[in-house]
């Protein structure tokens, strides 16, 4: 018998099927979670793994059993993937309790009255990098506060938690709460905050351009021309000129990097030289930590592969552990240099590690950055 035309050829995945295994139930998320990190999916290789005997794997897998706590702390200790630990843990409490705990709909996390104690709250969230607890918070706080100095406090949670979680919409909507805030509390500065974030937000996105950020760039100006800087700094984040300048030139070094714009060797060693002037002693080391950073890749795009390294390791030293997500925030530029200064496969496996430790605090943002050059470093490699 002649064979249909394409008979034998490799079925393409991309087209839509009904699926014959259910690839969300308790027994197919262990068996690929072994599978990927043990190599093992039959259960006498999983048993073995575990330290079971095969019977205690035939009986969890059968639908009448209810595994308890024990039994699933027995089952995910040999995972070291937190992701995989993650899925077996979902599966295992909709297997139990019939609970789909990744339900989107929403709770509410937040009582009333709204106090400084939830503000505590969020900000634990964010040092435990549960980035997605911390924006639902920070969010319902920000409703639901009645002291406008508190919700402010809450917005400023809430960009970072949203931005660090790759969700641009939601960080916009809360910058233009940001501008709504100071309009409504008659605070240039704060006003001129949420236009920064605006354009931060904006920056991040790969289909944005230079034209972009000019409008909001000179209303930011407009702004704190207007208003006087403070006797004392206000509990949430305002805007300075030297703020302004930052985020400028920031944007300006994205966009060469890019390859949007142009740059000459005497405009990045201007840029470079007014950047060193700024990490003094007295600057927050946050300030530093950024500044820091901002030289390291300047220094990168004039060739000083060299000073890029010193300027990474002084950003690290500014702040030691204090900084949130410090490696993650160096790790493109980072990734850069290793590339340059060791190998593209050095390279690459730095930002495969980097990719997996942002995905494991929910850093989605530096990870969609990890994951972009280690395609850039990737394509380089192909054979001519």
């Amino acid at each position: 018998m002649r064979a249909r035309p394409f008979e034998n050829e490799e079925p393409d995945f991309t087209v839509g099927t009904e699926l014959a295994i259910e690839p969300f139930t308790f027994e197919q998320v262990v068996r690929e979670a072994f599978q990927l990190e043990h190599s093992c999916t039959q259960n006498q290789e999983i048993a073995q793994v575990i330290g079971k005997d095969k019977s205690w794997i035939t009986h969890i897998f059968k639908p009448s059993t209810k595994l308890d706590a024990e039994g699933i702390q027995n089952l995910i200790k040999p995972l070291k993937n937190r992701r995989h630990k993650r899925r077996i843990l979902t599966a295992w409490v909709k297997d139990r309790f019939g609970l789909d705990i990744t339900d989107p709909v929403p709770l509410t996390v937040v009582g009333k009255p709204v106090t400084a104690k939830v503000l505590r709250r969020v900000d634990r969230q964010i040092r435990e990098s549960r980035l997605f607890a911390a924006a639902t918070t920070a969010t319902e706080g920000a409703d639901k506060a009645d002291d406008p100095i508190l919700r402010e406090q809450f917005l400023d949670r809430a960009y970072f938690a949203r931005q660090r979680l790759e969700q641009p919409g939601h960080a916009m909507m809360v910058a233009r709460q940001v501008v709504e805030g100071g309009r409504e509390l008659r605070e240039p500065l704060r006003e001129a905050m949420g236009q920064l974030l605006r354009a931060r937000t904006l920056l991040g996105m790969l289909n944005s351009k230079p034209g972009d950020l000019a409008p909001i760039f000179e209303a930011v100006a407009n702004l704190l021309d207007v208003s006087p800087a403070p006797s004392t700094h206000p509990p949430y984040q305002i805007a300075k000129h030297e703020s302004l300048v930052a985020t400028i030139m920031g944007a300006r070094i994205t966009y060469v990097e890019r390859g949007l714009v142009q740059a000459s060797a005497s405009e990045l060693r201007q840029m470079l030289n007014e950047v060193l002037g700024w990490p003094k002693a007295s600057r927050p080391f946050q300030k530093r930590f950024l500044y820091n950073v901002l030289a390291a890749r300047i220094c990168l795009l004039l060739g000083e592969t060299f000073h890029a390294q010193e300027h990474v390791e002084s950003a690290f030293r500014s702040g030691d552990l204090q900084n949130l997500q410090a490696m993650e925030a160096c790790g493109v530029v980072q990734g850069r240099i290793l590339a340059l200064v060791e190998s593209p496969e050095v390279a690459s496996q730095y930002l495969r590690k980097m990719s997996l430790t942002c995905i494991n605090t929910d850093d989605y943002y530096h990870q969609r950055t990890a994951e972009y050059e280690l395609a850039r470093i990737q394509n380089g490699l192909f054979p001519n």
